[in-house]
């Protein structure tokens, strides 16, 4: 493993996938860093996470991606960057290739994306704003030249299928109606808190055909096929029978600001943003 392992910064640590991310790769043998913007490492709630890092043996970096200099300079102590970025953050991820680009170095960058292939698939909004901004920044990281990968894990993720069977915290015997019925349910669903209906429309409503694999298309669970996934109706049960944590995420609006935090479909404020 040591003559295979690869140096990996991971940005983004310290958010739902991001955290995860880490624990994988020292699982893995990788040598692993990761970025935390200064004013993290004083904050409480991040504490807890930042000792475990540090007891598995992961080296933490202070840094933030508007430090220009101090970025590449952190950049060049690693072969691979992965972004874990949180939705309102995935704009920001220029920075990260132009600093990327300039450094030259990088064997592999992954950027913020871990759900659906953005552009083999589309979705209603707000979803489909998210994987616009996607949708440019594979364009940025091609035209730069970057190696690259592209995580397309669609509804993989444990976090979806909560948020399927959860959508919204309701007393039981509560019955949402979504629009008027007198508007198309794309503009209906325009507004953040929809975010879990949008993906459900996508999953459930939307009839098209998933598409075949391309030449330059992997199946990840070719990659390690020794590796035991946790089967779906485990998962189901576990959810269901146990609920997890809510959890929390910040969504930006069509004008490119911050939205309000979302967490299962209802607004929530102060959002971890991976970072």
């Amino acid at each position: 493993m040591a003559g295979l392992a690869s140096r990996i910064l991971v940005i983004g640590c310290t958010g739902y996938l991001g955290r995860r991310l880490v624990r994988a790769s020292i699982s893995m043998g990788h040598p692993t860093y990761v970025l935390l913007r200064p004013k993290t490492l004083p904050d409480p709630s991040k504490q807890g996470l930042i000792d475990e890092f540090e007891s598995i043996g992961v080296t933490i970096l202070q840094g933030d991606l508007n430090d220009h200099d101090n970025l590449i300079r952190c950049i060049k102590l690693v072969d691979v960057i992965i972004s874990a970025l949180s939705a309102d953050l995935h704009h920001e991820q220029h920075k990260i290739i132009r600093a990327i680009k300039e450094a030259g170095n990088i064997k592999r960058f992954l950027p913020s994306e871990f759900g659906f292939n953005v552009d083999r698939v589309t979705v209603l909004p707000p979803c489909k704003f998210v994987m616009d901004i996607k949708v440019k920044i594979r364009r940025v990281i091609e035209e730069a030249g970057i190696p690259h990968t592209y995580v397309a894990a669609n509804f993989m993720a444990e976090y979806f299928i909560d948020l399927f069977l959860h959508p919204h915290e309701q007393a039981e015997d509560e019955v949402i109606v979504y629009g008027t019925g007198k508007v198309k349910g794309e503009n209906a669903l325009n507004e953040p808190e929809n975010i879990g209906i949008a993906l459900v429309h996508r999953m459930f409503v939307d009839k098209r055909p998933s598409y075949e694999l391309g030449e330059n298309e992997l199946e990840a669970s070719e990659l390690y096929p020794d590796y035991r996934y946790t089967p779906i109706d485990l998962v189901m049960d576990k959810v269901i029978s146990d609920p997890p944590k809510i959890k929390y995420t910040s969504f930006p609006n069509s004008s490119g600001g911050h939205s309000a935090s979302v967490t299962n479909g209802k607004k929530m404020p102060d959002a971890d943003t991976g970072m």
